[in-house]
């Protein structure tokens, strides 16, 4: 008996292991005109993600701000409100930039990332060893340099972390060269010989000719060529003609008797 008893007991172990669970829809039916409100936190979620759908014209009225429009107005209208104090330091800072701009034949412009003092001293002895000097100045300091001078067109590169690379020669190869042993500079634009801001791609291949003076030569001589091939094709036959007549001309008198009597 105690045998029997066991076994069963283990079927019915086994029996309860192997139950199966089927859900049961509630007796009661949905509705589907007025459903249920949902959880406060799963509303949330629907109502940011539920899509929008413009109508004609209303497009405009739900554009994404940009960076700049989404300063609090507070906070423009104390930008507007307070006065720029006169700082005599910052007049003297302005003037030795505006002293570096235009001595400079060389200008370049740099992003700096988060950088480490030992990064930016190695970056500065990189540069000093080609003639090159590092600097780095506030924004509303180099507007101040720059204002009515050709430069301020480079004042949209100042509004994150930039920084300028100024050199007395238009060193754009060694430029290049030290720009990509730099860790934490990024190189933008330069502006060579007061001429024109230039980027990256421009600079390289600029520094493929070496030289302005050496590009400028090689486009006068294109030139020549092209003027002196068309100078040459226009009075090739004009310059045939008159080195016959030359020739004929030029034929003593025994020559000309003696052709004539072989021929007869």
């Amino acid at each position: 008996m105690e045998n029997v008893a066991i076994s069963t007991f283990k079927g019915l172990l086994q029996i309860n292991r192997g139950a199966l669970r089927i859900t049961v829809r509630n007796s009661s039916r949905v509705n589907v005109q007025k459903p249920r409100p949902p959880h406060y936190n799963r509303a949330k979620i629907e109502h940011l993600t539920r899509p929008k759908y413009f109508e004609r014209g209303e497009r405009d009225a739900w554009f994404i701000p940009s960076v700049s429009q989404c300063i609090k107005e507070k906070e423009e209208e104390l930008k507007r409100s307070r006065k720029e104090e006169d700082n005599p330091y910052e007049r003297l800072l302005a003037k030795d930039l505006r002293n570096w701009f235009l001595n400079s034949k060389l200008i370049a412009f740099f992003h700096c990332n988060p950088i480490r003092f030992d990064d930016r001293f190695e970056a500065e002895v990189k540069l000093r060893k080609e003639g090159m000097y590092l600097k780095k100045f506030g924004r509303h300091t180099v507007n101040m340099a720059l204002e009515g001078t050709p430069y301020i067109s480079v004042m949209p590169l100042f509004i994150t972390h930039t920084e300028m690379v100024f050199c007395s020669e238009p060193k754009v190869s060694e430029l290049l060269k030290v720009a990509g042993k730099l860790r934490q500079h990024v190189l933008l634009a330069a502006v060579v010989e007061e001429d024109r801001l230039m980027s990256v791609s421009q600079l390289r291949a600029l520094s493929d000719v070496k030289d302005l003076t050496t590009a400028r030569a090689r486009l006068v001589g294109v030139l020549n060529t092209a003027q002196s091939q068309l100078v040459s094709g226009l009075t090739y036959h004009q310059t045939s003609i008159a080195e016959g007549l030359r020739q004929y001309a030029e034929k003593p008198p025994d020559s000309a008797e003696s052709s004539e009597t072989q021929s007869s």
